[in-house]
């Protein structure tokens, strides 16, 4: 990997750490949808059992507030649940500037 492709990941990885709970947690999401997940269309799946304290905590925020942008992520289509959590990959990562 190229140096100029490292230092550019890791600028957008300081720029999340700084930006607010939604942001992070849709970075999150992204991360482990592409870790652990299958991709369809523009949908991809976080197949791990996690709850809403086990994202809170990885992103250093509250149960309650991790829960309350899940909804609001949900109402306003980032992601879905049929059998595992899915995450609009294209539409999250438009939102977090990375396309």
């Amino acid at each position: 990997m190229s140096s100029i492709k490292i230092e550019g990941l890791l600028q957008h990885e300081r720029k999340i750490a700084l930006s607010d709970v939604k942001q992070q947690l849709l970075y999150l999401l992204l991360m482990l949808s592409q870790k652990t997940g299958r991709r369809k269309q523009n949908w991809q799946t976080i197949e791990l059992k996690l709850t809403h304290q086990d994202l809170a905590n990885m992103i250093g925020a509250t149960r309650e507030t991790t829960s309350s942008i899940m909804s609001e992520l949900k109402k306003d289509g980032f992601i879905r649940k049929v059998r595992f959590l899915a995450l609009d990959a294209y539409k999250t990562k438009k939102f977090l500037n990375l396309s």
